[in-house]
């Protein structure tokens, strides 16, 4: 079993509404959801986001699309207009949620592909 950062093996997409953080954690494979299903509970959540998120929080399992959907209320410091947070809103937060840990068996592990950024292609010397 290892304990793996979520930004080298999933996505996040993230939206908010008001003082409402929406994130949506996708897993590469069927394995590594089985292991973010287990994982990413409430309590969980709400540890990984202390200082930031008052919540509740709430969980729901998206199995066909391999994907779990975290609703964080009370997240944003009042929301957008009220916050005097600087840019940490839902997206900026999206980061925040792939710095996230998880313990993923070594063989779902071996069978997942490190995610890499893109790396620039830049011209060569004269060109």
């Amino acid at each position: 079993m290892a304990r793996v950062a979520l930004r080298g093996y999933c996505q996040v997409r993230s939206g908010d509404k008001g003082d409402t953080l929406d994130l949506t954690v996708f897993a590469p494979n069927d394995g590594f959801y089985r292991a973010l299903e287990e994982q990413l509970t409430p309590a969980a959540v709400l540890e990984h986001f202390r200082g930031l998120a008052r919540g509740p929080a709430e969980v729901y399992p998206l199995p066909r699309v391999r994907g779990i959907k975290i609703v964080l209320r009370n997240a944003l410091g009042g929301g957008g207009p009220a916050s005097l947070r600087l840019d940490a809103q839902g997206k900026s937060l999206a980061a925040a949620m792939l710095r996230m840990t998880v313990e993923v068996p070594d063989e779902v592990l071996a069978a997942t592909p490190f995610m890499r950024p893109p790396r620039a292609v830049l011209p060569a010397p004269g060109e």
